[in-house]
């Protein structure tokens, strides 16, 4: 038996500077026109990136760790900073972590046994420290 309906929920997150319909067009351009489409839950990102803060967390890495190499990244995953996003406050994920090499994050992050080594959280700590410091102008 073919069903005469079928309903789906999809969980699409889209890149700063997209929008729904942006996602839509996508979806009809691999489906056809003959589907309807109807948003249950929309949280706008910024269109544009605030990067201003990128090098001073850059320089606090740095003088961390100065073989370390910072960079931006763009999760796709959603934090809390959304909702701050509406109001227009900018926020930013700074997570300092010195990982040993070989170990695997996307394997521990979010699992049931999701951990990082003490090192590395000393050091993420000690980082946090100093921007914190060096942001309030006292280093």
């Amino acid at each position: 038996m073919v069903p005469s309906e079928v309903y789906l929920e999809f969980d699409g997150r889209l890149l700063p500077g997209f929008d729904f319909e942006d996602i839509k067009r996508e979806i009809l351009a691999i489906t056809g026109d003959d589907l309807v489409l109807d948003v249950l839950n929309y949280s706008p990102s910024h269109h544009r990136p605030d990067l201003s803060m990128f090098d001073f967390f850059g320089e606090v890495l740095k003088t961390m760790d100065p073989d370390g190499i910072p960079i931006p990244l763009l999760l796709s995953a959603s934090t809390d900073a959304r909702h701050f996003a509406q109001i227009g406050i900018q926020t930013y994920g700074f997570t300092p972590m010195n990982l040993p090499e070989g170990f695997d994050m996307m394997k521990y992050i979010h699992a049931a046994d999701e951990r990082v080594p003490v090192e590395a959280f000393q050091f993420g700590v000690s980082a946090i420290d100093l921007a914190l410091r060096r942001y309030a102008g006292g280093i």
